[in-house]
């Protein structure tokens, strides 16, 4: 039987090393951009919500950097955590983007999103009335807006989803 020199268990073992885990290629900006938007308005005359067809004209980009990778627990899958910034394209100040989770361990800020493997996240604005849901891995994502139709001080707004789709387009964090 031959052997294998050590040198060679070193250099396979500083390959491995350097592979990104999973969710690190998640890592740069994405364009997202709102395909069909709907929804609901408050009709004064009669009291009613109508259904109404919005312009789907919501641009964004969002920006994911990873954290850290994390084992799951008892059968729960893998995942990574993502700082996720999301701003609308041309502005300097992008909004972070929060976990919705109800109950985090203390050690997770609440800017850290959890990120599974099949590329799904959903997180919130810092206001929590806009909710967002993307799948990075088919390119799509749902947002909710919360507010407005007289269900709180806003009587113009409009409660609305918007879908669209997002493409890569910068690798940076």
């Amino acid at each position: 039987m031959k052997s294998i020199p050590l040198g060679t268990f070193a250099i396979v073992a500083l390959i491995c090393s350097t592979l990104q885990s999973p969710g690190q290629n998640l890592n740069g900006a994405y364009s997202c951009s709102g395909n069909v938007s709907s929804g609901l308005k408050l009709d004064k005359a009669s009291n009613k919500w109508r259904a109404v067809s919005l312009n789907a004209d919501e641009k964004l980009v969002i920006r994911l950097n990873f954290v850290k990778r994390v084992q799951g627990q008892h059968g729960d899958p893998d995942f990574s955590y993502y700082e996720v910034d999301i701003s609308e394209p041309g502005t300097d100040t992008p909004g972070r983007c929060f976990n919705m989770q109800v109950f985090l361990p203390t050690e997770v800020p609440r800017t850290n999103i959890k990120v599974y493997d099949d590329l799904k996240f959903v997180c919130t604005d810092a206001t929590q009335l806009n909710i967002y849901r993307f799948n990075l891995k088919n390119g799509k994502y749902l947002s909710f807006y919360m507010a407005g139709g007289g269900l709180d001080s806003s009587d113009t707004d409009t409660p609305n989803v918007t879908m669209g789709t997002c493409i890569k387009i910068d690798n940076k964090p």
